[in-house]
């Protein structure tokens, strides 16, 4: 970010933003914690509005002087989803009509925590036989097959779906009954926010910041990676069978200024202003 930042100011761009969007990674080493300060600084010198979807991703990236910047959906993307092809979908992974399924979407592997996925799928469906798993996404040859050994080893081959990665997935979103994200560190998911909109229930682990949190009754957080604290939260999750209309959906959004209309006008406002860190719509951090 600072570097393009830097090429933009050598070409006299007045306005140059920086955004720090993903997670913070968990793993990284001495070396690179040593030369992240450079690279704090170096983008705090050169943006002149720094932009984080979360605390953590601002912290991670810019370490102070950012704003908080919220992803938006566009709501009537979601809301105008074809129902066909949501049954079509479940046929052509072989799922009743009748099942109830948990649904995660991300890159397989580590720091999305996909095997804790199954380890829960595989204790809720020891008390619930008619719930699915659907995984949608692509990660690594190797994590992938990590994840498909764990779900053989269980016998859940009938009950879990690897449908792969989707370009969209504006229909395919609203099969799921629960959405569940247990990433060991996120910064604001898209995914998250996506389920939300579509008003489905979706329970989240502790490295999920609440900036995910659209203001609905749909997000559950779990507070440790205890499996048993997960399958109660999204037992109870289904149980409810939670009902959310379109209006109260959308008032929610624009409240948070997570629809696609509140996001644009307010990145408008900070390309159109001269001053430095001057957009209003978040305190600066």
């Amino acid at each position: 970010t600072g570097f393009a930042c830097y090429a933009g100011k050598r070409e006299n761009i007045p306005i140059r933003i920086g955004y720090a969007h993903g997670a913070v990674m968990t793993n990284y080493s001495y070396f690179f914690k040593f030369t992240k300060r450079f690279f704090e600084w170096f983008s705090r010198k050169n943006c002149t509005h720094m932009l984080a979807c979360s605390q953590k991703s601002g912290e991670y990236d810019f370490k102070s002087g950012f704003l908080l910047f919220s992803n938006f959906i566009d709501l009537d993307r979601i809301f105008n989803y074809s129902k066909e092809k949501v049954e079509e979908f479940k046929k052509q992974l072989d799922i009743p009509n009748s099942a109830k399924i948990i649904g995660s979407a991300g890159r397989i592997g580590w720091l999305k925590n996909t095997r804790f996925v199954v380890e829960v799928f595989n204790e809720l469906h020891k008390i619930n036989q008619s719930v699915y798993l659907l995984l949608i996404g692509d990660g690594s040859e190797d994590d992938v097959n990590e994840v498909k050994s764990l779900i053989a080893d269980e016998n859940l081959d009938e009950f879990v779906k690897l449908p792969g990665y989707f370009e969209n997935m504006d229909d395919i979103k609203h099969i799921f009954n629960v959405y569940i994200n247990t990433s060991l560190s996120e910064g604001m998911s898209l995914s998250i926010l996506d389920a939300q909109a579509c008003g489905i229930p979706c329970v989240v682990s502790n490295g999920v910041p609440d900036t995910n949190d659209a203001g609905l009754p749909l997000y559950f957080k779990c507070n440790t990676f205890q499996v048993n604290e997960w399958v109660d939260k999204v037992s109870r999750a289904l149980e409810k069978n939670i009902k959310i209309s379109e209006k109260q959906i959308m008032t929610a959004f624009e409240t948070r200024k997570m629809d696609k209309e509140s996001g644009t006008q307010a990145l408008l406002d900070i390309m159109y202003t001269k001053g430095e860190n001057s957009y209003a719509g978040n305190n600066v951090k």
